[in-house]
């Protein structure tokens, strides 16, 4: 990965799982951040990861995301960003 850290894990220790599908909730207390996947034709939702973390720690998550996505499309270009199986990106309806 082209982080600052590699953080090392035990083998085994850490599953990787694709995700196209993200749910966030929250409270006064903490963001709950639900990951998963689902595909054309399939009905079903499959949330596979949740995570719960503080809203501080929300925020660092987003300048992390930010940062990277800056650094992902100065060395690649800007990411064309696709139309949700919904037809809505950003809360406007496409065809």
């Amino acid at each position: 990965m082209d982080g600052e850290h590699e953080i090392p894990s035990p083998e085994g220790s850490s599953e990787i799982r694709y995700t196209n599908l993200f749910h966030i909730g929250y409270n006064a207390f903490e963001f709950v951040l639900e990951f998963g996947h689902s595909y054309a034709g399939d009905p079903t939702l499959h949330i596979h990861s949740r995570i719960v973390t503080t809203p501080v720690y929300a925020w660092e998550f987003l300048d992390l995301l930010q940062k990277s996505l800056a650094a992902y499309e100065k060395k690649f270009g800007t990411v064309q960003r696709e139309v949700q199986q919904d037809g809505v990106v950003d809360g406007e309806e496409r065809s």
